[in-house]
């Protein structure tokens, strides 16, 4: 999540995708954090995440990101931070994607998808700029990031 002053990592919501993550992990960025540094701290979150059953109280599940987030609720988060989404693929491969926000929450599936090797920070680089832009550009952030 790219905020108009602060970079936000952290697992898929819990419950979506019939599991969940736990955590955190999340992992908070200053907003002037280069994509190398944000790159490392994706790795960081991926390795630090166990995937585990749907939590039973949603709501307090989303407590701790909501907290990062400096928001009082999933809604608010919509409103104020970009989001751009990443999954792992077979064969060293990573996918990134644009989340847009609609009604509230953010639109995942979307045509906007970036391919790249993870053994390539070149290559990473390159589709988390482009996720990432589209993402800003449909949230209007009013004060988006370098990502130098």
């Amino acid at each position: 999540y790219i905020g108009e002053d602060r970079i936000i990592l952290c697992p898929d919501h819990p419950g979506t995708h019939g599991g969940s993550f736990s955590g955190p992990p999340i992992h908070t960025l200053a907003h002037s954090a280069s994509v190398e540094q944000i790159l490392l701290e994706l790795e960081q979150t991926f390795a630090e995440c166990k995937l585990v059953p749907p939590p039973t109280d949603l709501k307090a599940a989303v407590q701790p990101f909501l907290k990062a987030a400096g928001e009082k609720t999933s809604h608010a988060v919509s409103r104020c931070f970009a989001y751009i989404g990443v999954s792992e693929e077979e064969d060293d491969g990573l996918v990134f994607y644009s989340g847009f926000p609609e009604k509230g929450s953010f639109l995942f599936q979307t045509e906007a998808h970036w391919r790249c090797k993870r053994s390539s920070r070149t290559d990473m680089a390159t589709a988390f700029r482009a996720a990432a832009t589209v993402s800003i550009e449909a949230q209007n952030l009013h004060n988006p990031p370098p990502l130098s």
